[in-house]
């Protein structure tokens, strides 16, 4: 095949953080003799770009723009924009945010259109959390619209291509009519940086350890869950919550919080967190690969996850994964891990190991070459 133009648009600002610092990365490692590789975004920092990345809307102009324009307006400008270096046999890579306009306008031009699936399909989700807020009695779950649903499964009609970061997203993408055929599994990634080094940890049985929880603390995440069973176990160590408490979960948040449960509301940098941690716990009921996870790894932390938390990464070698609801399992997991240094020592290890496997450059080529057979496949 000859050289192909691979063009990522994300309807978003960029910074170096979150969806913009992945699509990034990728962008940056999946560059190569027969794939040139551009980004597009709405606006950015000056540290996040790249000479691979343009703004639809200059930076001179950014402030202006935001104060005479709707974001709505705003984000049409930017896709029009796109267009405009959209070229037939392209492959443009949608992310989330980008209106079905943009996949219908782009599949006549004779674009290849490829989609990331970020989580698993809004209406795999839309299930899962309405039946958990129920149980719970919080209120109604109301974050997904059935027109959100309708779109996803709209804009499928003109993808040619889903990566899909996590078995779990694959399973749900299929419930909804997505065809086997047309998704490539993959993972997400991190910095070589992120590779910890310089850990100090115990590996004494039953010596005080430190579990953290990184991430948006509420029900999606399944912090109820946690501080339920991290309350049963009662183990001798503290339990570090990390992240903004959503407003619904605040009350049992605060009132949970004590001398072995504290709760750091944002940090820049988490690579101190993750070096001074023991155990790295995430119960999550609806994910795709969650970026901390691997950072997890990176550190030589053992995990105790739940499917959705260990996005497809952790293993019985670098950790216990666990439904979400078993509490039971949760309690016996947090006093195994506790009690028995020879164990974290192992499994940390493992992980540390492991995390060669899914730095960005490594990610980005297994994904490139994983396009190219599916492209091929179309010819």
């Amino acid at each position: 095949m000859s050289k192909q133009n691979l063009k990522f648009f994300y309807p978003n600002f960029f910074t170096k953080k979150l969806i913009a610092y992945v699509i990034m990365s990728l962008a940056e490692n999946m560059r190569s003799n027969d794939l040139e590789v551009s980004v597009m975004g709405i606006a950015s920092t000056k540290d996040a770009r790249q000479a691979f990345y343009k703004d639809a809307i200059p930076p001179f102009l950014w402030r202006i723009v935001c104060r005479i324009f709707s974001s709505e307006n705003i984000g049409r400008f930017a896709e029009y924009r796109f267009k405009t270096i959209a070229k037939r046999d392209d492959i443009v890579y949608l992310w989330p945010g980008s209106s079905i306009a943009l996949f219908k306008d782009l599949k006549n031009k004779g674009c290849i259109i490829v989609r990331e699936n970020i989580n698993t399909h809004t209406g795999h989700a839309k299930k899962l959390l309405e039946t958990e807020y129920r149980r719970l009695g919080i209120k109604e779950y109301n974050n997904i619209s059935n027109e959100t649903i309708l779109a996803e499964i709209e804009i499928q009609k003109y993808t040619d291509f889903i990566f899909s970061p996590s078995p779990i997203v694959t399973q749900s993408i299929k419930e909804y009519g997505v065809p086997p055929e047309s998704i490539i599994p993959t993972s997400y990634g991190l910095k070589k940086s992120d590779i910890l080094s310089n850990t100090i940890r115990s590996y004494k049985d039953n010596d005080y350890v430190t579990l953290i929880f990184v991430g948006h603390i509420g029900v999606r995440k399944g912090i109820h869950l946690l501080l339920d069973a991290w309350t049963k176990a009662n183990i001798y160590g503290r339990l570090i919550l990390v992240g903004k408490i959503d407003d619904e979960v605040k009350d049992l948040v605060n009132n949970n919080l004590s001398e072995n449960i504290s709760h750091i509301p944002f940090v820049d940098d988490l690579s101190e967190i993750f070096a001074k941690a023991d155990i790295f716990i995430l119960p999550s009921l609806e994910e795709g690969s969650p970026l901390v996870t691997y950072l997890a790894l990176g550190a030589g932390l053992p995990s105790i996850v739940s499917p959705m938390g260990g996005g497809g990464i952790v293993s019985d070698a670098e950790g216990i994964v666990i439904e979400p609801h078993d509490t039971a399992g949760w309690i016996d997991a947090i006093k195994t891990l506790a009690s028995n240094g020879e164990l974290r020592k192992t499994m940390g290890i493992n992980a540390h190991q492991k995390s060669n496997e899914y730095t960005w450059d490594n990610v980005a080529k297994k994904r490139a070459e994983a396009l190219k057979e599916k492209l091929q496949t179309r010819y």
